[in-house]
């Protein structure tokens, strides 16, 4: 299995962080979202990539709100949801629609 690591992300006071993965790889690969902080704003992910196993093992989030898009053939292996912050994550097919979504907070 291939891996990479995608840059982290740092958002702070009322600011809107978008990070997005459109690469499309013919096999599965895991995914590392290196560390991301986010005090007070908005975190927006778009994970494209059908076969991706993403991980995102270091959130540090502080009453922030982060929404998650990630294509419906890809797989969420593991995320950290701090205490006083929501995480929206939201299936999405190959166009970027929402398939569904799940609230955890």
């Amino acid at each position: 299995m291939r891996s990479r690591v995608l840059a982290p992300t740092i958002n702070v006071i009322n600011r809107t962080s978008i990070l997005l993965d459109d690469t499309k790889s013919d096999e599965p690969e895991l995914v590392i979202i290196a560390g991301t902080v986010n005090i007070l704003g908005n975190a927006e992910f778009k994970l494209l990539n059908p076969n991706a196993w993403y991980c995102i093992p270091a959130n540090l989030s502080l009453f922030g709100t982060t929404t998650i898009d990630i294509n419906s053939k890809a797989h969420l292996a593991q995320l950290n949801v701090p205490v006083g912050s929501t995480v929206t994550v939201r299936k999405v097919d190959d166009t970027g629609k929402p398939v569904d979504s799940v609230e955890a907070d």
